[in-house]
């Protein structure tokens, strides 16, 4: 009997028998894993190709697709509207039909994040942010980009764009210039405004905050403090309430007061305390009474780092008091 019974396999052959392997694996006679050369077939089923060619220049896997185009990855098999992220030189439309970015680019729904070079803005560096929203008219971005290019004086600037609404389109901005080459400018922020122009609201450096010429800074609103049960307004006071000042503290106003008279601390707003940034960073004594021979609380607020933090208390009064009466300005700091 021959020992070989066709080309491809047999009994003779050492390799191969019939479409199955008969040794360990075969390899390219460059093959070596430390250099990353050459390639192997193993009998267990797994393959290694190092300087892998595919005929057409595509790679299509279960969840993925690389051509020349760029590539391209899914939430399961490749499909119209399964495109997770993309990188590409340049935009363009999938096989599947899915329009994509140029960039490395994650997509969620109808929105994304681009990280590309921006040809638009001068060849920059930057991140488009997408939200998809029906009311989005300008998405949200940042860029840093290179003023007085190879000049003595050239600086960096990093731009935050916020998201214009299509009620007005207007965007907010905070650009961060770093110090000039020569040290002739110093790093400083810019709070700008676009409306569409350009306005820039204040500048900070290593001096300070500064408005800048013709803007002023405004004080917060009032806003009422919800009570908890049992209290209710004083006559001829405000309503307890609070906002923020310019200077960065904390004015409170306006006097509540108690069903009945307590002689333990009573709490005005434990099931609404203050927040961010009406907070103090410590427990402060707003104000203080006899504690024998008034019926007013003394007042303290909890600081940030407190149990009770943004809670307004009155402490404790052996002598029965009813009214809290917390006009005045807190430091947050």
């Amino acid at each position: 009997m021959s020992e070989s019974w066709g080309s491809g396999g047999g009994w003779g052959n050492p390799v191969v028998g019939g479409v199955a392997l008969r040794i360990p694996a075969i390899q390219s006679p460059n093959y070596n894993p430390t250099a990353g050369t050459g390639w192997a077939i193993f009998a267990n089923g797994t393959a290694v190709f190092y300087g892998l060619t595919i005929t057409d220049g595509t790679i299509t896997g279960p969840d993925y697709t690389v051509n020349s185009d760029g590539a391209f990855f899914y939430s399961g098999t490749p499909a119209l509207g399964n495109l997770l992220a993309s990188i590409a030189s340049t935009g363009g439309t999938d096989a599947e039909g899915n329009v994509y970015q140029s960039g490395v680019t994650v997509y969620f729904g109808t929105g994304y994040l681009q990280l590309h070079v921006s040809s638009s803005l001068g060849d920059v560096p930057a991140a488009e942010m997408v939200t998809g929203a029906g009311s989005e008219d300008l998405h949200a971005a940042l860029y840093t980009d290179v003023s007085n290019a190879g000049d003595a004086n050239e600086y960096m600037t990093t731009w935050l764009l916020g998201a214009g609404s299509t009620f007005d389109g207007k965007q907010a901005a905070v650009a961060l210039n770093s110090a000039a080459a020569n040290g002739a400018a110093e790093a400083a922020g810019e709070l700008i405004y676009f409306a569409p122009a350009e306005t820039i609201i204040a500048y900070w450096d290593d001096t300070g905050i500064h408005m800048e010429s013709g803007m002023t800074v405004q004080a917060d609103t009032w806003h009422t403090i919800t009570m908890d049960s049992g209290w209710s307004t004083v006559s001829l006071f405000d309503a307890p309430r609070y906002r923020l000042l310019p200077d960065g503290n904390l004015q409170l106003a306006g006097a509540a007061t108690l069903s009945a008279s307590r002689t333990t601390a009573a709490n005005l707003n434990s099931t609404h305390p203050l927040v961010s940034p009406h907070v103090p960073l410590n427990t402060h004594r707003h104000r203080s009474y006899d504690s024998t021979a008034t019926a007013r609380f003394a007042v303290q607020i909890g600081g940030a780092s407190s149990t009770t933090p943004g809670v307004i208390e009155g402490l404790a009064n052996s002598g029965g008091a009813q009214i809290i009466e917390i006009d005045g300005i807190i430091p947050l700091n």
